[in-house]
């Protein structure tokens, strides 16, 4: 009996090591496992994390390019239907009035759009190309821009009102420029083009802008599905090399619509982004190196192992201490056995206090299950706003199971509060209508209330409450909502209610029925930005302001993504202007980036703010363009003035021959001229003969034929009237006096 008293404790001594040391080697593997698995997930959540920013990207990308290709489209088929470029197209015999006329209206569309690098105009009957007055119009084979000359003559279905990325040679220099090319032509009834045909040259600068926001470390690409590319955030196609377009052809071939891969096969590991457009079948591809993507994931990897191994090390050392705790009170409690054959009541008893203890903590955690219910239900409601709604048998079992209250044969009234005070809302709600019925979330930033068994007085009074007690920025409530599975159209219209606020800042209640009236077609005013610009073009912000106002007014009658899409590119128009005037350097008060704009928009309270950005760029160009305009003006005058004297004597010299060969209107230049030199040009050619006419009557011996000759005057009769009324002598006279004082 001794002897296996001794062997009972000397296995229950190697049993508690035995469990210490299993205990410890668990925690071991438990750790390296937690942390292979960490690691692998933060990769894959980064990864997924980038590849979804790449596809909102590409989403904005493509509705972007496809108000881009309206617009276009648009404004393309207005020029290509003018009659005078009409004439143009198809004209065989054409007059030059015809042809001066039909360029004046291509500089005219050009000149409205400063995105607009260059437009051609091919008539195959003539074979001539018409250009902008940036290029010069000539037969096919002698045009500047024999690229063009091929994209008429060689028409593709596919080329047709699609963006081709060319480079073009500047006029007078040597420099190039980035463009891309929108042809478009008509087709008989054969579905061939016919021999005429239209070009629109945009700035690649500008589509890029528009079109490919991204990072300084990343190149972006649009590539349609031939492996063509598009659009290059580098403006040039010759920017990647074999390795990427043999990667990017890989990636095309599998016809996956979003997705990334990884290039391990160069010294420096490169990832792949893409995105499926829907517009044209592109896809958008951002290509960088892995390391600079995963920035942050090493040094959180080493801060994730560093803790796991702080939490190993306490663990360990918990369990030694637990473990010694038990092991010695053990011991002892085995050592009393051993000493009596019968175990006291005692003993049971302690034990017994020792299980009760145990129990009743466990019974303590039952504190968090109201919590954690109410957690769920939040889940679920925000759930039922966000994703389609399951069939009515699922919901009514969810709204017993989470307690939810409201009742799916009752309509439902929606109402979100602009604040965080839900518990508030609930209690005003409650207090005011006693019978309501209602449910609250917090999503967002916002406070979502639903309601029921309130009537309409009721629900203004309470949402009047709502901002008086609580003191929120906005309340918005909806129409009743009859069917459940209309709570998600319901929410996302009601975001757009609020977001509406900023052009009702003075309404702290709004209603959903603001968006009954709202149109939901998706046009931009053309017409209307075209006299902007050309207000700010001619210095004139008070016209452009009005033009602003006009455009506000009719846009507040659409839908608020119609709304911010017109005035994001109005913005990016104007900043473009902006900056062809005070250059590249960007001012840190406006917006420079699509990013950045709608960081702005979304912080505004009062669309007053978006307004003054558009105003204070107004009036500094309009500043600019005055100032550059009398520049011009100064230089124009001493230049006149120095050809008046260089030629005066022309018989031939009048205002008319200056103003042609100025190439600026008669009336206009007078006008000029005398605002500046008090007198017409007419008389200033006078002066400057009669001064002249002085000079050789008093220092040459010509006679006084000759020398109304060398000054223009080929009428010697009104050489004499002129002179005599300007020094009340005749030429002889006045000779005979100055050589008079002279000798003297």
């Amino acid at each position: 009996m001794k002897r296996l008293r001794e062997i009972f404790l000397k296995s229950s001594s190697k049993y508690s090591l035995m469990t210490w040391i299993v205990f410890i080697s668990t925690i071991m593997f438990t750790t390296i496992v937690i942390s292979v698995v960490l690691y692998q997930n933060f990769e894959r959540v980064t990864l997924n994390t980038i590849t979804s920013l790449n596809h909102e990207l590409s989403i904005q990308a493509d509705s972007v390019s496809n108000h881009i290709q309206e617009v276009i489209e648009i404004s393309g088929m207005q020029t290509f239907y003018n009659p005078l470029v009409s004439r143009l197209r198809q004209a065989k015999m054409i007059k030059n009035f015809d042809v001066i006329a039909g360029i004046r209206e291509l500089n005219a569309f050009a000149s409205s759009n400063p995105y607009v690098h260059s437009v051609y105009v091919y008539n195959g009957r003539q074979d001539c190309i018409y250009a902008t007055s940036d290029s010069v119009s000539d037969n096919s084979i002698r045009f500047k821009d024999q690229d063009a000359v091929k994209l008429f003559k060689n028409c593709k279905p596919e080329d047709r009102l699609t963006p081709i990325f060319r480079t073009i040679n500047k006029p007078n220099s040597d420099g190039v420029q980035n463009v891309y090319t929108y042809i478009m032509y008509e087709l008989n009834s054969d579905g061939k083009s016919i021999d005429n045909g239209l070009i629109i040259n945009i700035y690649s600068d500008w589509i890029s802008q528009v079109l490919l926001q991204t990072d300084s470390g990343s190149n972006t690409l649009i590539i349609d599905k031939s492996g063509n590319m598009i659009a290059n955030s580098m403006n040039s196609i010759h920017d990647i090399d074999w390795k990427d377009r043999h990667n990017i052809k890989n990636i095309l071939v599998s016809n996956n619509g979003n997705g990334y891969f990884i290039d391990s096969s160069r010294p420096e590991k490169m990832l792949y982004i893409y995105s499926k457009l829907n517009c044209n079948d592109w896809y958008l591809f951002r290509i960088a190196p892995y390391s600079e993507c995963m920035q942050g994931l090493s040094e959180l990897k080493e801060k994730t192992l560093s803790i796991i191994m702080l939490i190993f090390l306490m663990g360990a050392g918990i369990s030694l201490i637990m473990l010694m705790r038990i092991y010695i009170p053990f011991n002892k409690m085995l050592h009393s056995i051993a000493k009596v054959n019968n175990e006291s009541s005692e003993d049971m008893n302690s034990i017994l206090k020792n299980l009760d203890f145990i129990v009743e903590n466990a019974l303590d955690t039952a504190q968090t299950k109201e919590s954690y219910a109410s957690l769920l239900k939040s889940e679920f409601l925000k759930q039922l706003l966000k994703d389609p709604v399951p069939q009515a048998e699922n919901i009514k079992q969810n709204f017993k199971m989470y307690n939810i209250h409201l009742d799916l044969n009752n309509p439902i009234t929606f109402l979100m509060v602009c604040g965080d005070r839900l518990d508030e809302y609930m209690k005003i709600i409650r207090d005011i209508a006693t019978q309501a019925i209602v449910e609250g979330i917090f999503m967002n930033g916002d406070s979502i209330l639903l309601l029921q068994s309130v009537d309409i007085d009721s629900l203004h009074y309470i949402c009047g409450q709502i901002h008086s007690i609580s003191n929120c920025n906005l309340v918005a409530y909806s129409k009743p909502i009859y069917e459940i599975r209309n709570l998600k159209k319901c929410y996302n219209r009601m975001c757009e209610v609020i977001s509406f606020h900023i052009f009702y800042p003075d309404c702290p209640v709004l209603s959903e029925s603001i968006l009954d009236n709202k149109l939901e077609d998706n046009i931009y005013p053309v017409k209307l930005e075209s006299d902007l610009i050309s207000a700010l073009k001619g210095g004139k912000s008070d016209q452009a302001k009005k033009k602003y106002d006009l455009i506000l007014a009719t846009m507040l009658n659409y839908r608020y993504n119609t709304i911010m899409f017109t005035f994001k590119r109005l913005y990016l128009t104007v900043l473009s202007l902006y900056k062809n005037l005070f250059g590249q350097e960007n001012d840190e008060s406006l917006p420079s980036t699509i990013e950045a704009l709608d960081d702005k928009f979304n912080m505004v309270h009062n669309f007053d703010e978006i307004t003054a950005i558009f105003f204070y760029m107004f009036d500094c160009i309009s500043k600019q363009v005055e100032y550059n305009k009398q520049s011009r003006n100064v230089r124009l005058i001493e230049q006149l003035k120095s050809r008046i004297k260089n030629s005066y004597s022309d018989p031939n010299l009048s205002p008319q021959s200056l103003a042609d060969e100025i190439g600026i209107s008669c009336s206009y230049l007078g006008k000029l001229f005398h605002s500046f030199e008090g007198i017409s040009i007419s008389e200033y050619i006078k002066q400057v003969r009669i001064e002249q006419a002085k000079h050789l009557l008093c220092f040459s011996n010509f006679s006084i034929k000759d020398i109304a000759n060398q000054i223009g005057f080929a009428n010697i009769q009104y050489f004499y009237t002129l002179f005599k009324k300007n020094t009340q002598k005749t030429p002889r006279e006045y000779r005979f006096v100055m050589r008079k004082d002279v000798k003297d």
